[in-house]
């Protein structure tokens, strides 16, 4: 009997795929670019002292990290976080949302 179920699966793989995951997202960020964009490049450029870095790849890494930040603002709104507890706690969340290590201590 588990034969049979592994082989439908093998066969049929659609039927057990996840629903797709829903990211939420704002019409706008409660928080300007400017200002993580600058913290961003400040933390970028001490992490990377050393590092004769190109500016594309700086560049490319903070506007990543800036999506990101939006969709983290999202979620949390979704989670019914009010917006001005968000914008008061912006750097502990930003913290965390940064360092693993911080989050689990």
């Amino acid at each position: 009997m588990l034969y049979r179920h592994h082989l439908v699966q093998r066969i049929h793989p659609s039927t057990c795929a996840p629903p797709p995951i829903v990211i939420p997202q704002l019409s706008k960020s409660l928080i300007s670019n400017h200002k993580p964009k600058n913290l961003f490049c400040t933390r970028f450029l001490l992490l990377n002292l050393d590092d004769n870095e190109d500016l594309q790849r700086m560049v490319a890494t903070i506007d990543i990290q800036i999506i990101v930040e939006h969709y983290v603002e999202a979620s949390l709104i979704d989670d019914v976080f009010s917006p001005d507890s968000i914008i008061t706690q912006y750097r502990e969340i930003r913290g965390l949302s940064i360092s693993a290590r911080r989050a689990f201590e």
